[in-house]
């Protein structure tokens, strides 16, 4: 009887583990909060600057396979990464002074941001980035100069590489609708165009 009690409350904090964290998770993006972001982004590049050591400190010194692949949340992971360094008090005060509770939230917001700014993204280049894919495959294919087994490895890295495209390109379709009106200044501060 005792075993079945526990059973039962076990499934319902299972349960309500669960749906709660999946609503918390669900919560939309705010448009405060994206521009908040923007605003905190032109802030963080211009402090970055000050820090000539940062790739150094973030470098591991051990790069596997894995660690090549793109993050799927990289600003809360590079914010793990810059614990213990000076910028990271910097980088809490910053995203306080813009609205966030702290530097976590802000990186996760941030991430958010930048799933769906990628999937934009991806979504206007995808007709394109296809078309150029197919082209390249029928290259390998082609070639004389490669063995069967080269062309399959080459074949398979550039799936491979699509597969890591759209991944990281996976956003809600809530956080891309919020994020589209501001694609012009987000590709101001991410990708530095005037």
């Amino acid at each position: 009887m005792k075993k079945w009690i526990f059973t039962k409350c076990f499934f319902a904090v299972f349960f309500l583990t669960v749906v709660t964290g999946g609503y918390v998770q669900a919560s939309s993006l705010k448009d405060a909060d994206i521009r908040n972001f923007i605003s905190s982004m032109k802030e963080v590049q211009m402090i970055e600057e000050e820090y000539d050591d940062l790739d150094d400190f973030m470098e591991d010194e051990d790069l596997s396979e894995q660690d090549m692949e793109i993050p799927e949340n990289p600003m809360s992971d590079s914010i793990k990464a810059l614990r213990g360094h000076e910028i990271y008090g910097r980088l809490d005060g910053i995203a306080k002074k813009n609205g966030f509770s702290g530097v976590t939230q802000w990186a996760s917001v941030g991430d958010r941001v930048l799933k769906a700014f990628f999937s934009i993204l991806l979504e206007e280049e995808e007709p394109a980035m296809r078309s150029e894919m197919e082209r390249t495959l029928r290259e390998i294919d082609e070639n004389p100069h490669m063995s069967d087994a080269q062309k399959q490895e080459m074949k398979q890295m550039m799936r491979n590489a699509m597969s890591t495209v759209d991944a990281m390109a996976d956003a809600p379709s809530e956080d891309v609708d919020a994020v589209r009106p501001h694609m012009g200044e987000l590709r101001q501060v991410l990708e530095g165009e005037e």
